[in-house]
């Protein structure tokens, strides 16, 4: 997934740069989530991301603030989630580490 200096310098270049990344993104969120039988998330609930980079190159708060916010934007935008606001959303929590053969992003959702 891009990162926030990714997200940023197509947003910089262009608006539509910014949106056909996106929604590129967004779509690859949303069919990854019906694809592994994920249930609409009808009310409050807490968001664990696990960032699995393939190397140390990115930084932390680059990866994980492109990612979670394609990630949250997909789901909503694929109906998996109602809104992204504060009456959805009670907490974020993040790990990371280094997975060469398997980089990526796992969701957790715990609903209240």
């Amino acid at each position: 997934m891009p990162g926030l200096n990714e997200i940023l310098g197509a947003s910089n270049a262009h608006w539509a740069k910014y949106a056909k990344m996106k929604k590129k993104w967004g779509g690859i969120v949303t069919l990854y989530a019906r694809s592994q039988g994920f249930a609409p998330i009808t009310g409050p609930a807490h968001y664990e991301f696990e960032y699995l980079e393939p190397n140390r190159k990115r930084d932390p708060d680059n990866f994980s603030a492109g990612a979670r916010k394609i990630a949250l934007d997909g789901l909503r935008e694929g109906g998996f989630l109602k809104n992204d606001g504060w009456e959805h959303i009670l907490s974020l929590s993040e790990s990371w580490r280094v997975d060469k053969a398997h980089p990526g992003v796992r969701l957790t959702v715990r609903e209240a």
